[in-house]
């Protein structure tokens, strides 16, 4: 229903609302209290003016008519009544031609309460308000137009209902440029947002000056900016080397298949180069698996399937599957036959394939396969004796392409480690390096399931 109408608008609308309803219920108060406190005043006012009459009028009736305070009513009037009927007091004479008591005889009766009365009395403006009280057998009655109450109302509601208004549409006026103001910043941030492109790296949305919620907003918008365009520097970055390390192997392949072409080579010749082919097709392979994995684990989004998985039958069967590759050296498995963890099986294979892969490749000595239960997570270890990882190297060893410029430099691409962090993090848990030993250790740390 609000589709279409501004927040300015909106908030104008709201603002003005609100305000009518307080000034609703402050008019309606207002109106009864002052019709409250007008009424309470006549009554009382009537009150004094019947207990005067009833000390002094009474008991000389002469003198009351002489007494300038019930002679003349400008404001009202007075009247005795006789046990007979007959008036020996009447401040109705002067504008009536026949006197005659303002209460009709049912009401005249001794039997009859005191109390209050309103009467349309000829000669008085208005409804009139009565009192009447009894003194002994007489009635004493006094009364007064209600006109300059009523008159008085009809001025207090006239300006209710023509201030109201005036003021709603004055603080709306000022609630629209209030709003108009504190969303400008927001008008200024919405045309850069519309101006900024992936061409046109570096800029950001203007901060108000006021450090308020819309700056904080600004600021956080600001920071997704920073992480998007990160974001994208990466992954050209990663764009850019995984052409640069598609274009050696390719290049590679084909030299050796032009070499394999040119007339006059022998059966050896073209048998080295089928080999040569056949490693660089391997290495496209591995390139290609490795970037595929990078691009599903990327982001550490959790794994589509997982499954508890024994960690002591995987990693025999991980060590039977490089036992043909150890050559002279020893893979060391050490782990509880009980130990198990919640985890994508393939994934995890992978992970720690890639580490002993690296140690086999890179490294020298028995290789060691390490897995404990810790508080909070299961930390498995794979280290190998060799040169270990060059210091300088260990702050960026998991990131994509990244090698040692020493030390372990033998083939490779550089996607291992990056691989084994990946997996790691979409577990929800971490892979680092340790270097608290001789050799180079990575580990990987993931989360228990009942921690």
């Amino acid at each position: 229903m609000l589709d279409g109408i501004s927040i300015r608008t909106r908030i104008a609308g709201a603002f003005a609302a609100v305000l009518l309803a307080l000034l609703a219920a402050l008019g309606c108060f207002t109106y009864k209290f002052v019709s409250g406190q007008l009424n309470d005043s006549l009554r009382t006012a009537l009150e004094v003016r019947a207990n005067d009459l009833r000390t002094v009028a009474i008991e000389n009736p002469l003198q009351g008519r002489r007494d300038p305070a019930f002679s003349s009513f400008d404001e009202g009037f007075a009247q005795v009544i006789e046990a007979d009927g007959s008036l020996s007091l009447d401040t109705l004479s002067h504008n009536r031609r026949h006197a005659s008591p303002v209460l009709n005889p049912d009401e005249l009766d001794p039997s009859a309460a005191s109390g209050y009365f309103e009467r349309d009395i000829p000669g008085l403006e208005g409804t009139t308000l009565l009192l009447a009280e009894r003194a002994d057998r007489r009635m004493v009655i006094v009364g007064a137009s209600k006109d300059d109450q009523t008159e008085a109302l009809r001025i207090l509601a006239t300006g209710l209902l023509v201030g109201s208004p005036l003021a709603i549409l004055i603080s709306s006026l000022a609630g629209w440029a209030i709003a108009g103001r504190a969303l400008r910043p927001v008008a200024a941030m919405r045309e850069r947002a519309d101006e900024i492109t992936l061409s046109r790296s570096g800029e950001r949305l203007p901060l108000p000056t006021v450090k308020d919620e819309i700056h904080e907003l600004g600021q956080t918008l600001n920071g997704m900016l920073d992480r998007i365009e990160r974001g994208l520097q990466r992954e050209r970055e990663f764009v850019a080397d995984a052409s640069h390390e598609l274009r050696t192997p390719l290049t590679n392949l084909i030299a050796e298949l032009e070499l394999a072409q040119r007339p006059g080579r022998n059966e050896a010749e073209l048998r080295a180069a089928i080999d040569s082919t056949a490693e660089e097709t391997e290495r496209l392979s591995r390139l290609a698996a490795d970037l595929l994995a990078l691009a599903r684990n990327d982001g550490a989004q959790l794994p589509a399937t997982t499954e508890t998985v024994p960690l002591a039958p995987l990693l025999r069967a991980l060590a039977s599957r490089f036992g043909a590759r150890l050559g002279g050296r020893s893979l060391v498995i050490d782990c509880d036959p009980a130990l198990r963890i919640t985890a994508n099986k393939g994934a995890l294979e992978q992970a720690i394939g890639n580490c002993v892969d690296n140690a086999l490749r890179h490294g020298g000595g028995e290789i060691r396969v390490l897995a404990r239960r810790g508080e909070v997570s299961t930390r498995i270890e794979i280290g190998d004796h060799g040169a270990g990882f060059p210091p300088k190297f260990v702050a960026g060893a998991f990131e994509r392409f990244s090698r040692p410029d020493s030390g372990r430099v033998a083939g490779g691409h550089g996607l291992g480690l990056a691989i084994v962090r990946a997996i790691a993090e979409s577990h929800g848990g971490s892979a680092t390096i340790v270097s608290d030993g001789p050799g180079a250790t990575v580990r990987i740390e993931l989360p228990r399931d009942d921690a």
